[in-house]
């Protein structure tokens, strides 16, 4: 019982060819948790109580026959099978598979009820799962620089832990507050002074726009150009050569940005030239919902369900266990929060500052930049990757 099966999967995986085979034996058996605990369980009392009744017709006396069994069974149940399991469960475990199926099969009319109402009441008897949080708490323990045992690099646990991290934030998380845009109309005929000017302030891309309507519109902008190109201005920056860029929504999470990038058609002819890759961050009239909502069900106080109050559900949650019921019930309670406008709190100056449009901007530059956790304004850093 104490070989998990998640670490039982990743040794079957990752393993030493002995560990794999191992655990190839105790999977099967491991995976229905609460027949293997009830059988082993029921094993256990039947040997406690046959004890002291077999050395109570050896030695004649009742005292002596329950100090000679509890004798027994502590060293030879409790201490030595601790200690020797502590440091060969895995070897002991796969050397008793076929005993403890035969143990199964004879128990099984009582077990089998058995398990199937602790299934109910506290749910399957699964793995333990990491999050996120947990998966970078233990990167973090593996590094060498935190532990003497460590394995990994200082820098390659950094890695891991920002790429880890990219799957919860969203792409707001890489604009700035210096992300000031540059939008120029396309007819405009800039001179070279003004360009040096535009570079000195910290602007390193030029965001060519319609000279009619809202340059903050999602089809307003035609094209970029980097202003570190040496190009002459004499011409309107619309005739200019422009190059693409991409387009994404503010809540959509940098891992998936990242992914996108990779895919396109344009990083794939060139992945060591495409850093400078322009992406445009748009708010979309989901993504304002969406803030509007999780800031409804942050204010708003949720009353207790009456499902909570049940014994099922109070078994569950004193015991650590996911209710299904509490999780299906939450999500439907923020679905309904959604549509319903009543709950939704009036306007506020925060409100009114998420208007749909465009946002701030973007570069593969800076998202290896937030991956490797150094100073993206850093030219040094900018000219090597």
């Amino acid at each position: 019982m104490s070989l998990d099966t998640t670490n039982l999967k990743i040794l079957q995986l990752a393993g030493t060819p002995k560990q794999q085979k191992y655990a190839t034996r105790i999977l099967p058996i491991r995976k229905n948790g609460h027949i293997l605990l009830t059988t082993l369980l029921l094993t256990n009392t039947v040997l406690n109580e046959t004890l002291p009744i077999l050395f109570d017709g050896i030695f004649c006396k009742g005292f002596m026959s329950v100090i000679a069994s509890t004798a027994l069974l502590v060293m030879f149940s409790e201490i030595i099978p601790q200690a020797i399991c502590s440091k060969h469960g895995l070897a002991i475990g796969a050397l008793f598979a076929i005993p403890v199926r035969i143990l199964i099969a004879i128990w099984l009319i009582i077990s089998w009820p058995i398990s199937k109402c602790l299934d109910w009441m506290l749910g399957p008897h699964n793995g333990f799962s990491y999050t996120v949080s947990e998966l970078k708490a233990l990167i973090h323990l593996h590094d060498m620089t935190k532990s003497h045992s460590g394995c990994l690099k200082h820098e390659v646990s950094t890695i891991l832990q920002n790429v880890l991290t990219m799957q919860e934030q969203t792409v707001d998380h890489l604009i700035g507050s210096d992300n000031n845009l540059l939008l120029i109309p396309s007819d405009t005929i800039l001179s070279q002074s003004l360009v040096s000017e535009y570079i000195s302030h910290g602007y390193s891309h030029m965001l060519v726009c319609e000279p009619k309507g809202s340059p903050m519109e999602e089809d307003s902008v035609i094209g970029v150009i980097a202003l570190t190109v040496k190009e002459a201005y004499s011409n309107p920056v619309g005739n200019m050569k422009l190059d693409p860029y991409m387009k994404i929504g503010s809540s959509t999470p940098i891992a998936d940005l990242l992914l996108q990038v990779v895919e396109s058609p344009d990083f794939r002819i060139s992945p060591f030239r495409k850093h400078d890759q322009v992406i445009l961050v748009y708010r979309t009239e989901q993504d304002i919902e969406m803030v509007k909502m999780k800031r409804a069900v942050k204010s708003t106080a949720s009353d207790t369900p009456s499902h909570k109050r049940s014994i099922r559900c109070r078994l569950k949650r004193c015991f650590g266990c996911t209710c299904q019921a509490c999780s299906e019930e939450r999500i439907t309670t923020e679905e309904e929060k959604t549509i319903d406008n009543s709950i939704i709190s009036a306007p506020t100056t925060i409100d009114i500052e998420l208007q749909p449009g465009l946002v701030g901007m973007v570069t593969v530059h800076d998202i290896l930049c937030h991956m490797l956790l150094i100073d993206r304004h850093d030219k040094k850093i900018h000219e090597h990757i």
